[in-house]
């Protein structure tokens, strides 16, 4: 009777580590896939009680498009540290709603950094750019950090493409981004490796 118990315990935990080894490398409440059965038409607040929340719009044949929003009350950071430059003069409390066409149209996926200063978002170039952008949530600023305009594939991505997170790991510290064209299967084209800041 002992040796059953042994062996059944034995094989709950082998169970729990393949569970956590799987769903260590993409925490749930950080990524959020944004597309067709994914999309769920909500506010998604950060994780941990951070001070931004997206609303995440699911407009059926017109994509899903997004919009950041400050949560906290009274404007402020809330449970953001801020580090180096203290100063935060971007959000108001009649000031708390951003979107910008180039990154919040047709939106694929999106991801919070752990610091809770930086929102990656992926998106389709149906409605949207297509490109992978990071936003500076403390700066309110945005950058497009793929598809790299020097990468050799570049010439493969004249017919329209997307980019969709693939996998976050947060160990250390990268996102997988996958670039894909629009074709029949719509193929990989390459994958990048993205610091996750």
């Amino acid at each position: 009777m002992k040796n059953k118990w042994c062996i059944h315990l034995f094989w709950i935990l082998i169970f729990c580590l393949i569970y956590v080894t799987i769903f260590a490398q993409t925490p749930a409440p950080y990524l959020v896939q944004a597309q067709f059965d994914n999309c769920q038409h909500r506010l998604h607040p950060q994780p941990e009680k951070g001070p931004f929340s997206v609303f995440l719009f699911c407009d059926d044949a017109l994509g899903s498009n997004i919009g950041v929003i400050l949560t906290e009350p009274g404007g402020g950071p809330g449970a953001m540290k801020l580090t180096g430059d203290m100063v935060w003069d971007k959000w108001y409390t009649n000031d708390r709603f951003w979107q910008d066409k180039l990154w919040a149209t047709d939106v694929v996926s999106f991801l919070w950094s752990p610091s809770f200063r930086y929102l990656y978002v992926a998106t389709s170039g149906i409605y949207g750019d297509g490109g992978f952008f990071r936003l500076d949530l403390i700066k309110r600023s945005s950058i497009r950090l793929l598809p790299d305009p020097t990468a050799k594939y570049e010439h493969h991505l004249e017919g329209g493409y997307f980019t969709q997170i693939e996998k976050v790991d947060m160990e250390k510290n990268l996102i997988i981004v996958g670039i894909y064209i629009y074709d029949e299967t719509s193929t990989l084209v390459a994958r990048e490796e993205i610091p996750l800041e």
